[in-house]
């Protein structure tokens, strides 16, 4: 077994690509000044909502701030996700021209920035990264969609102000999420309709799947003509290495990769354990990470290490991807060049190592998505290496030993993540909103890449608004596909497609508010 430094240096990579949106991006748009403050509060919460017995509690943290509300005004919960709320978060959130801001000025409404059990501050249990697999076990079978869904609804019953009836009978309480966040604005409708009254849903992947080849397939069919053909042959090459390579092959693009990174005395030793020790499956895995690294986020943006990286092999002096070696020289020296220009300021994921570790936990019991090879595609840039049982082994088996893998697609039709959201699921007052850049856009509510062999072909947006609490009939969907949207590219503050989003929901919502509580 490699050691555990580097084991989490990999999982956040890998897992990285499915968080929550709102400290991804810095504002587009210049704008004036505001001090717009959250205060900071706490509320002790049922560790177990589903046990009379257990009186245990534990306190989770929320931010408010009632800079633009009014007697009467909606209360909106935007939610976090899986990540702890830092004071840049907060910061983010506070712009005047973020979405949460934006609705609540213009709606008169109460602001709400809502911490998930297990992350950032509000851990139920005292965990650490060397927490023995028995305390894990104990505390991470409460880290589950039904407990955490759970606390919201407790929440607004308990939430209260002095100068006004915010319980959910009396006033229109408004999910707002991006991500995870957006599959649970979805789930929350669902579910508890009668406590959350309407959803901004943003690049919500609403259908559950065990693994997702489609991912990087999506990345690859983006990718421009001639980058996206040597970066493919690159992959082939490697994982040709990898699968029938004799020990110096290896050994020589395991070095490749290693010799790149930072030269600080951590990564020499990283360095050694990479080239000598890891398993092929962490070479395959890790280097997959590095050439797609911020996609989901900026896609060919030119701030972006995706663009940078095809000018870079655009620019070198060779004619032909079958020149392999050249090819994933060429990438990796990019890469290498990348690193260098992005240093402290390209974002990332913004997970804290138990952050990171929370998430995947509930990757490996009810979200999955599990990114895979999708071999002999064409398209593909997955390693052959990279199937599900392998990806389960090592992402899954090794850090939570006590878990099994699902059966097959069905079993996953019993969780919480598929009874509550998917294709298959029609909710009123909730707004989709998914971008067709965004690698995800192939498992959400109207896929329109056709990646995934049984997505409905036949589904269409529309920004027309049904009438309150009504379902929506044939193959429409309430929301925007965003044509060149990135992942939650419409929640970045004074963006155009958060102005877009946010436009249509204010709409949305002037129609759906006056029929509350009728």
């Amino acid at each position: 077994m490699y050691p555990t430094i580097y084991f989490h240096a990999v999982l956040i990579c890998h897992y990285c690509v499915l968080t929550s949106c709102h400290t991804q991006y810095r504002t587009l748009l210049q704008e004036q000044p505001r001090e717009i403050h959250f205060e900071a509060a706490t509320i002790d919460i049922p560790i177990d909502h589903f046990s009379p017995a257990d009186n245990r509690t534990y306190a989770n943290h929320f931010w408010t701030n009632d800079t633009f509300y009014r007697k009467g005004g909606p209360v909106f919960f935007y939610d976090a996700g899986e990540r702890g709320v830092s004071d840049g978060n907060l910061a983010s959130l506070s712009k005047d021209s973020h979405p949460l801001m934006n609705l609540t000025r213009t709606l008169n409404g109460l602001a709400i920035v809502w911490e998930h059990r297990f992350y950032g501050q509000s851990s139920p249990f005292p965990l650490r990264l060397d927490s023995t697999d028995a305390e894990k076990k104990t505390a991470y079978q409460f880290l589950n969609t039904e407990q955490a869904l759970e606390d919201a609804v407790f929440f607004t019953s308990r939430f209260e102000r002095t100068d006004a009836d915010l319980k959910p009978n009396a006033t229109p309480w408004i999910w707002i999420g991006g991500s995870y966040p957006g599959q649970r604005a979805a789930m929350i409708r669902h579910r508890n309709p009668d406590v959350f009254f309407a959803s901004y849903s943003s690049s919500a992947a609403v259908e559950v799947r065990l693994s997702l080849p489609e991912y990087y397939l999506h990345i690859s069919h983006d990718l421009p003509v001639k980058c996206g053909e040597i970066v493919r042959q690159a992959v082939r090459y490697a994982d040709g290495v990898l699968s029938h390579g004799n020990w110096i092959s290896k050994l020589r693009l395991r070095w490749a990769i290693a010799r790149r990174w930072p030269a600080d005395a951590t990564s020499r030793k990283l360095r050694l354990i990479y080239t000598f020790a890891a398993p092929d499956f962490i070479v395959a895995s890790h280097f997959v990470a590095l050439v797609a690294a911020d996609w989901q986020w900026r896609g060919m943006d030119p701030n972006g290490r995706m663009a940078a990286t095809c000018a870079s092999i655009a620019s070198a002096n060779f004619n032909s991807a079958s020149q392999s070696s050249t090819a994933i020289e060429t990438i990796l020296d990019a890469i290498e060049a990348n690193n260098r220009h992005f240093a402290g300021t390209s974002g990332g994921s913004g997970l804290s190592q138990l952050d990171n570790e929370a998430w995947q936990y509930q990757t490996c019991t009810e979200y999955f998505q599990l990114r895979t090879t999708a071999a002999p595609d064409p398209y593909n840039i997955i390693s052959s290496i990279l199937t599900t049982g392998n990806v389960w082994a090592d992402n899954c088996a090794r850090q939570f030993p006590w878990l099994t893998p699902p059966s097959d697609e069905s079993d996953l039709k019993s969780r919480a993540p598929s009874l509550y959201a998917g294709w298959d699921k029609n909710v009123s007052n909730v707004m989709f909103v998914t971008g067709r850049r965004d690698p995800w856009h192939d498992v959400s509510i109207a896929p329109s890449k056709g990646l995934v062999p049984d997505a409905p072909r036949d589904r269409t947006m529309t920004n027309k608004a049904p009438r309150c609490d009504e379902l929506m009939t044939g193959r429409e969907v309430f929301g925007i596909v965003l044509p060149e949207g990135k992942h939650c590219s419409d929640l970045i503050p004074g963006s155009r497609d958060a102005q877009e989003a946010t436009g249509l929901f204010v709409k949305a919502l002037e129609a759906w508010l006056p029929c509350f509580g009728h």
